[in-house]
């Protein structure tokens, strides 16, 4: 996948828990523009605006989001520093959900070693 701004999204058929069922749970392969979050999200730019696509190589993923491997910034770490170790999105192709216009610029999650503090570590406690 060489694509930016594009993800691959395919899910089941949500459906009452309380009902038995015999037939297999139809699959739907999302196209067209989406949003995708995860919590926390705290930030505008923590709402990625993307265009789903459809590829066939890649209908045996069910329930999962795929994003793509290259490009300038994961996509994944533009949504709260994310880095996919069990994070869950949402994925939102409701249109009168979709805000105007483009992505906000994601927050920058870069990391950085703080300089060592020799500081003694002092607690007091306030009552109300």
């Amino acid at each position: 996948m060489a694509w930016i701004a594009q993800v691959f999204v395919q899910c089941t058929e949500m459906r009452s828990p309380n009902v038995q069922y015999q037939e297999p749970l139809k699959k739907t392969v999302i196209t067209g523009t989406v949003l995708v979050t995860k919590c926390p999200c705290l930030h505008p730019g923590d709402v990625r605006k993307f265009t789903a696509i459809d590829v066939p190589e890649l209908h045996h993923v069910v329930d999962c989001i795929v994003f793509p491997a290259k490009g300038p910034r994961p996509h994944p770490d533009e949504m709260a520093g994310s880095d996919l170790d069990g994070d869950e999105y949402v994925v939102i192709w409701e249109k009168c959900l979709f805000f105007p216009g483009r992505n906000t610029t994601p927050m920058n999650f870069s990391d950085r070693n703080p300089e060592p503090s020799n500081k003694e570590i002092t607690a007091s406690l306030t009552s109300a």
